[in-house]
């Protein structure tokens, strides 16, 4: 293959992030799974009774280790193609992707504006109307106690007088006022206009966010007036970890347990 022909195809195999993994190759995964099913039943039916017997399981084991790491290494050689190939993929898409989340976010950030605008207005013409409303109720609470006391007026003159007219004359002022009262009770608000924002294939949802100010409230808060809330809060196990590690058996936490576990290390032959 000439130089020209060599330069042609690496730059159409550049061009196509799957050109790498079209020749891998699978293992005998039949092969693979006696080997290990073989080595295992044997470590499970070896019994250790002498120094002896422990050194040979200390062979068996740093072969194991070595058997581990040749097919951690050829697992690689499938799987390691695969994730170039799917990184190259990624990036290969990656600008036309960010373009158009870009535009996304632009066109959603002028419609939210509008819709944000649109809302205040309804709000603000909600509170308008309530002002209007209170009036009008203020407006005819006073027309019906003035009412009252007309009525209130007729019912003791009816009464100093014992005049029958002058009792009906109250009785009909007390039910108009009883009336006029009632009606200020029941005054609705003009409807306020509703924002419009609906549109196919769109939809706006509210929700509520949050911002944790201080975390030391937050969780003395938990732990002295509301336990049962404290899956809100995360455990961190990495750095709890360095802090054990660090302190050893001397760490001395409420409500945490420190133990002691053995481990053992092995070289791969």
């Amino acid at each position: 293959m000439n130089t020209d022909t060599t330069e042609v195809t690496e730059a159409v195999e550049s061009s196509n992030p799957l050109a790498a993994i079209s020749t891998l190759a699978m293992p005998n995964i039949s092969a693979l799974a006696i080997s290990g099913r073989s080595a295992l039943e044997f470590a499970q039916s070896f019994e250790i009774l002498d120094q002896d017997d422990y050194d040979l399981a200390a062979s068996e084991l740093s072969d194991v280790k070595g058997r581990q790491k040749r097919l951690d290494t050829s697992r690689r050689s499938i799987t390691d193609p695969i994730r170039a190939a799917a990184d190259a993929v990624m990036k290969l898409f990656a600008p036309a992707t960010a373009l158009l989340a870009d535009t996304e976010a632009a066109w959603k950030g002028k419609m939210l504006v509008y819709v944000d605008a649109e809302r205040a207005k309804a709000r603000e013409l909600e509170r308008l109307a309530r002002i209007e409303q209170d009036a009008q109720r203020a407006a005819q609470a006073a027309i019906a106690e003035q009412a009252r006391k007309a009525a209130q007026a007729l019912a003791d003159e009816a009464a100093l007088t014992g005049s029958a007219e002058a009792e009906d004359r109250a009785m009909e002022a007390s039910a108009t006022a009883a009336s006029l009262a009632a009606q200020a009770n029941v005054i609705a608000a003009p409807a306020a206009a509703a924002p419009a924002h609906k549109t196919t294939g769109t939809s706006v949802r509210t929700s509520y966010e949050f911002e944790v100010q201080s975390l030391l409230a937050l969780v003395q808060h938990i732990a002295t007036k509301q336990p049962e809330l404290i899956g809100l809060l995360s455990f961190d196990n990495i750095k709890m970890r360095a802090y054990v590690k660090g302190l050893g058996a001397n760490t001395s936490l409420p409500g945490v347990r420190i133990f002691e576990k053995t481990t053992l290390a092995s070289k791969a032959n």
